[in-house]
C-alpha cells in the first residue's frame, strides 16, 4: 500500500480521530495552564520588587533620621548615594515633616550624582503626615515613600541611636523618604519567564504528542483489527462508516446480550429464592447454635466460679475449725498458767515472810542461824526481786497469748452464714493480728479510723476474709519497706473502708481483669488468682461495692463500701 495514501487516510481513521481529539485537548489545557503560570509568576515577581523597594525605603528612613532631625544635607548624601548606586534605582529624595525637600539625587546618563534643587524630583508629590510605607505603581516604575520617625523630638542627636530603656519615649514623624525604581528588571524577568514557559510548553506538547500517539496506537489496535473483521464481513471499505458500523454492531450485540440477560435474570431470581430459603434455614440454625453456645459458656463460667468459691469456702471453713480448735487448746494452756500465777504469787509472799523471820533470828542469835541454814550464801532479796520480774513477764505473756487467742477466735468465724452486727475496726485489728508476720519490721501501718463508725450488719467471717485478701495483696505488692494506710468513714448510711499501699501499682491493661477468677500477676506458685474474685463476690452478696484505683509506680487503693443495715 502507498505510504502517502496511508498518511492521508490516517487522520480520518479511528485511531487518527482519537489522537487528534486528545492532542487538541492537551494543547488547550497546556495553553491555559501556561497562561495561568505566567500570570502567577508575573504577580510573584511584582510582589518581590515591591517588597524589596519597601525594604530599601524603610532602611533609608531609619539611616537618615539623624540627618533629617538636624537638616544636615552632608549627613544625607552618603546614604542617598548608597541607595542610588543600586541597580534600577532612578531617584532618591528626602523631605522634612512639612513636606519640604531637604536633599535629592537622581540617576544620570553619565552615572554622575549631583544635588538637585528642584522640588519635583519624584513622581509622587510630597505629602504630610504619612505613618506607614506607601507605594504607587506607574507606567515606567515604582515610587516608594516611607516616614522618618524618632522617639521624641526633644532628645539629643546621640539619643536617636542610643535610647535609654528606662525612659518612656513617644514616637513622632520628622520627615519622609522617596525612592523611584525602574521597571526594567521586572520587564526583563517577565520576558525571561515568557521565553522559558513557551520553551517548556513546546517540549511538553512534543512529548505529549509522542506519548499520546504511542498510547492511542497501542490502545486502538485491537479495535481497528475488530473493525477490519467487521468491515470484511459486511463488505464495507469507506473510512467514514467506522463509528456507524461499530454502533450497529454493538446495538446488535447489546440486543443479544439483553435477551441473554433476561434468561439469566430469570434463572438468577429462581436461584436467589432457593438460596434465600436455604440461608434463612441456616441462619436460624446458626442463631440457635450461637444461643446454645452462649448458654453453655455462661453455665461453664458459673460452674467454674462456683467450684472455685466452693473450694475456697471449704478451705476457709476447715481453716476456721482448725484455728478454733488450736485457739481452744492454747486458751486452756494459757488458763492453766494464768490460774496458777495468783497461787504462785501467794506462795512467794509466804516464802518472803519466812525468810524475813530468818533475818530476825539472825539478829538475835548471831551468825549461827545463817551458818546452820546456809542462808548466808545467797542474797535472797535479789532472788525474790528477780522472781517477781519473771512472774510479771509470765503474766504479761499470758495476757498477750490470751489476746491473740481471742483475735484468732474472732477471725475464725468463717463458716457463719447468719448476719450480725460487726465492729469494722475489730475485724481490721483481728486481721492485722493474724497476718502480723507478713509486715513485721517491714511495713508501717497508718490507721485513720472514724471513731463514730456505726456497726455493720454482715457476716463477720466473710468480711474478715475480704480484709485478709486485700491486706495480704497490698503487703505483697510492696517489694521492700513501705507504708499501708487504712482509713474508715461513714456517709449516707454507708461505711467506707479504704486500704492504700505504696507498692508498684497495677498496669492499666490489667485493671479491668483483677476481679476475674484465676487471673493473677504474681509469680507461679505465689497466688491462685481467686482472692480478689471471692472478695468481689462476698461484697456483692452484702449489697456493697469494691472499687480500685491504681497508678503504675504509685501504689494501689482499694475501697470497700458496705451498707450499715445490710
Amino acid at each position: 500500500m502507498n505510504p502517502l495514501r496511508i498518511i492521508r487516510q490516517w487522520p480520518a481513521s479511528f485511531s487518527g480521530r482519537i489522537f487528534i481529539s486528545l492532542f487538541l485537548t492537551m494543547l488547550i489545557l497546556a495553553l491555559l495552564f501556561n497562561m495561568l503560570f505566567i500570570d502567577l509568576q508575573k504577580q510573584l515577581l511584582t510582589e518581590q520588587t515591591i517588597s524589596e523597594g519597601k525594604g530599601q525605603a524603610e532602611l533609608l528612613a531609619y539611616t537618615v533620621r539623624l540627618g533629617v532631625f538636624a537638616e544636615n544635607k552632608e549627613q544625607l548624601r552618603l546614604p542617598v548615594e548608597a541607595i542610588l548606586a543600586q541597580q534600577d534605582v532612578l531617584r532618591v529624595a528626602i523631605f522634612n515633616k512639612e513636606g519640604k525637600m531637604l536633599f535629592a539625587l537622581e540617576q544620570q546618563e553619565n552615572d554622575s550624582t549631583e544635588p538637585l534643587p528642584a522640588p519635583d524630583i519624584c513622581l509622587i508629590p510630597p505629602q504630610r503626615n504619612i505613618d506607614s510605607t506607601q507605594v504607587k505603581i506607574h507606567e515606567n516604575g515604582f515610587c516608594f515613600r516611607a516616614p522618618v520617625t524618632t522617639k521624641n523630638t526633644s532628645m539629643s542627636p546621640e539619643e536617636l541611636f542610643f535610647e535609654p530603656e528606662d525612659v518612656a519615649w513617644s514616637e513622632e514623624i520628622i520627615g519622609s523618604v522617596q525612592i523611584v525604581i525602574s521597571k526594567d528588571r521586572l520587564t526583563r524577568g517577565i520576558k525571561t519567564i515568557l521565553t522559558r514557559n513557551f520553551i517548556l510548553a513546546a517540549i511538553f506538547l512534543a512529548l505529549a504528542a509522542m506519548t499520546t500517539f504511542i498510547i492511542v496506537r497501542q490502545a486502538t489496535r485491537p479495535m481497528e483489527e475488530l473493525l477490519i473483521r467487521v468491515k470484511k464481513k459486511a463488505g464495507i471499505t469507506e473510512q467514514s462508516q467506522d463509528f456507524d458500523l461499530l454502533n450497529k454492531t454493538f446495538a446488535s450485540l447489546i440486543e443479544e446480550l439483553h435477551n441473554s440477560f433476561r434468561t439469566i435474570t430469570g434463572l438468577k431470581l429462581n436461584l436467589e429464592k432457593k438460596v434465600a430459603e436455604r440461608t434463612a434455614q441456616l441462619s436460624q440454625r446458626h442463631m440457635e447454635l450461637v444461643e446454645t453456645n452462649q448458654k453453655l459458656t455462661k453455665t461453664l463460667t458459673e460452674l467454674k466460679k462456683a467450684q472455685s468459691h466452693l473450694v475456697q469456702s471449704e478451705k476457709m471453713a476447715s481453716l476456721g475449725q482448725l484455728v478454733a480448735g488450736v485457739a481452744h487448746e492454747i486458751n486452756n494452756t494459757t488458763n492453766f498458767i494464768t490460774g496458777a500465777l495468783p497461787s504462785l504469787k501467794r506462795l512467794m509472799s509466804g516464802l518472803e515472810t519466812i525468810l524475813s523471820r530468818y533475818d530476825d533470828l539472825a539478829v538475835k542469835h548471831g551468825e549461827t542461824v545463817k551458818e546452820n541454814t546456809g542462808k548466808g550464801d545467797h542474797d535472797y532479796k535479789k532472788m525474790l526481786t528477780d522472781v517477781d520480774i519473771l512472774l510479771a513477764n509470765i503474766s504479761k505473756g499470758a495476757r498477750r497469748t490470751g489476746n491473740i487467742v481471742r483475735e484468732l477466735r474472732q477471725f475464725s468465724r468463717l463458716d457463719e452464714e447468719r448476719k450480725k452486727r460487726m465492729d469494722i475496726h475489730d475485724g481490721l485489728e483481728s486481721t492485722l493480728t493474724f497476718i502480723y508476720p507478713e509486715y513485721r519490721n517491714r511495713i508501717e501501718i497508718i490507721k485513720n479510723y472514724d471513731e463514730t463508725l456505726a456497726p455493720v450488719t454482715c457476716m463477720p467471717g466473710k468480711i474478715n476474709q475480704v480484709f485478709m485478701n486485700l491486706l495480704t495483696n497490698s503487703m505483697q505488692a510492696i517489694p521492700g519497706k513501705g507504708t499501708l494506710t487504712i482509713r474508715t468513714r461513714q456517709d449516707y448510711g454507708r461505711v467506707h473502708i479504704i486500704i492504700k499501699d505504696s507498692g508498684s501499682g497495677i498496669a492499666p491493661e490489667n485493671l479491668d481483669r483483677i476481679f476475674d477468677p484465676f487471673f493473677t500477676t504474681k509469680e507461679p506458685g505465689v497466688g491462685t488468682g481467686l482472692g480478689l474474685s471471692i472478695s468481689y463476690t462476698i461484697i456483692k452478696e452484702h449489697n456493697g461495692e469494691i472499687l480500685v484505683r491504681s497508678e503504675e509506680g504509685n501504689g494501689t487503693e482499694f475501697e470497700i463500701i458496705l451498707p450499715v443495715n445490710g
